[in-house]
C-alpha cells in the first residue's frame, strides 16, 4: 500500500511538472471525458427512477369496542426503465394491530403461473394490497406502521423498491345523537297517529237523544 501511494505521489509530481508521458496524459483525459457523460446519464436515471407507492393519507377508522379489519388500497407507478417484479415485502406495525399481506402475496406471488409485473416507464396499478386488524377492546388511539415493497428486474430480486406509511384509528362510533333523533321522530309520529285515530273515533260516535219527561197522573 505504501509503495502504491509513493508511486502515485511520484506520478502526480511528474504530471504537474509536465514530465509525465504525453500519451498517458491524453489517454487519461480522454477516459475522463468519455466517462463523465455516462456517469451523468446513469446517475440522473437512477436518481429519477423510482417506484411510486401511495397509500391513504388519513387513518382508516375501526370500531375500538368490537374490533375489525381495514383494507388498504395502494396505487403503484413504475418509473424504472424496466418491467418491475414485486416479490416480497417487509413491515413494522404498532401493537395490538396486526398486518395480513395475503392480498399482496396472492397477486404478486401467485401459487401458479408467471408473476405479474409493472410495465416500465409509467406502468400503474391500483390494488387492495393488505389488511390491518384490531382486536375488540383496543384502547382508543391511532396505530401506524411502515410497509416496504421489495423486488427488482427479475422474479428473484429482493431490493427495497419503495416504503409508505399507513395508520388505523381505534374509536367508538358516535351513534347516540342520530339514534336519539330517530327515536324522537318515531315517538312524535306515533303520538300524532294516536291523536288522529282518537279524533276519528269521536266523530263517528252517535249520541242517543234524551226522551221527554212526562209526570204520571195523580190517582
Amino acid at each position: 500500500m505504501q509503495n502504491l501511494n509513493a508511486a502515485l505521489s511520484r506520478f502526480s509530481a511528474r504530471l504537474l511538472s509536465g514530465v509525465a508521458p504525453r500519451s498517458f496524459t491524453v489517454r487519461l483525459f480522454k477516459s475522463a471525458a468519455l466517462s463523465a457523460p455516462m456517469f451523468i446519464l446513469f446517475g440522473s436515471a437512477r436518481a429519477n427512477a423510482d417506484l411510486l407507492f401511495t397509500l391513504p393519507s388519513d387513518p382508516i377508522q375501526i370500531n375500538a369496542t368490537t374490533g375489525g379489519t381495514a383494507t388498504f388500497t395502494a396505487t403503484l407507478t413504475n418509473t424504472f426503465p424496466f418491467a418491475l417484479y414485486l416479490n416480497s415485502n417487509s413491515f413494522s406495525i404498532q401493537n395490538p394491530s396486526t398486518l395480513d399481506d395475503t392480498l399482496f402475496q396472492s397477486y404478486f406471488v401467485p401459487a401458479s403461473g408467471p408473476p405479474p409485473t409493472l410495465a416500465a416507464n409509467g406502468g400503474t396499478l391500483t390494488i387492495d394490497l393488505f389488511q390491518i386488524s384490531l382486536p375488540a377492546g383496543t384502547p382508543l388511539g391511532t396505530y401506524s406502521g411502515l410497509l416496504t415493497l421489495q423486488g427488482g428486474a427479475d422474479p428473484l430480486a429482493a431490493g427495497d423498491m419503495a416504503t409508505s406509511q399507513f395508520a388505523v384509528q381505534a374509536q367508538v362510533p358516535e351513534t347516540s345523537g342520530p339514534v336519539c333523533l330517530i327515536a324522537m321522530i318515531c315517538l312524535s309520529g306515533a303520538g300524532m297517529l294516536h291523536r288522529r285515530r282518537s279524533a276519528r273515533s269521536r266523530s263517528r260516535t252517535v249520541r242517543t237523544p234524551a226522551l221527554p219527561h212526562h209526570p204520571l197522573p195523580a190517582d
